[in-house]
C-alpha cells in the first residue's frame, strides 16, 4: 500500500512538472503576485481606553490570510463597496477589507503587537495598490496610511 501511495505521488508531481513547463513554454506562465505581512507602528492609546477594533482596507489587492486572532476577538471580511457610513467614504474603490473586533471590553488591547504579522496581503496591481488601517474604540479612532504601516515579504 505504501509503495502504491509513493508511486501515485511521484506520478502526480511528474505530471505537475510537465504541465508547468508546458504552460511556461506556451507563454501562459502567471507572474507571481507580491505578498506582504502587515506590521503596525506603536500608537498612543488613551490612558483609560483600549483598542477594540482594527480594520484593514486594501485597494488593488486583497487579504490572503489571517494567521492569528487575539483571545476573545473575532475577525470578519468585508467588501468596502457594500459598506456604508462616513468611515467608508475614502474607500469607494477598495477591493477588500478585514476587521478585527474585541468580543467585549475586557478583551481590548493596549497595543497592536498581537496583530503584527498576522495579516497577509497580496498586491494585485502595484500601480494602484493602497492600504489603510482604522484603529480605535467607541471614544477614539485613528487612521494609519500606507507610509505608516510596515509591509514585509
Amino acid at each position: 500500500m505504501r509503495v502504491a501511495i509513493i508511486i501515485a505521488i511521484a506520478i502526480a508531481l511528474g505530471a505537475g512538472a510537465v504541465v508547468s513547463s508546458t504552460s511556461a513554454a506556451c507563454g501562459n506562465a502567471k507572474q507571481a503576485l507580491l505578498t506582504h505581512r502587515v506590521y503596525f507602528p506603536t500608537i498612543t492609546v488613551p490612558r483609560d481606553g483600549g483598542i477594540d477594533f482594527v480594520r484593514v482596507v486594501v485597494t488593488c489587492g486583497h487579504v490572503a490570510a489571517v494567521t492569528r486572532i487575539p483571545d476573545d476577538w473575532y475577525v470578519q471580511t468585508l467588501l468596502p463597496a457594500h459598506e456604508s457610513g462616513p468611515e467608508w467614504a475614502d474607500f469607494q474603490f477598495a477591493s477588500n477589507a478585514v476587521e478585527f473586533g474585541a468580543g467585549h471590553g475586557v478583551a481590548r488591547l493596549r497595543s497592536l503587537k498581537p496583530l503584527n504579522g498576522a495579516i497577509k496581503i497580496v498586491v494585485e496591481d502595484k500601480s494602484c495598490f493602497d492600504i489603510a488601517a482604522d484603529i480605535g474604540d467607541d471614544d477614539w479612532k485613528t487612521r494609519l496610511r500606507k507610509p505608516q504601516l510596515l509591509l514585509r515579504n
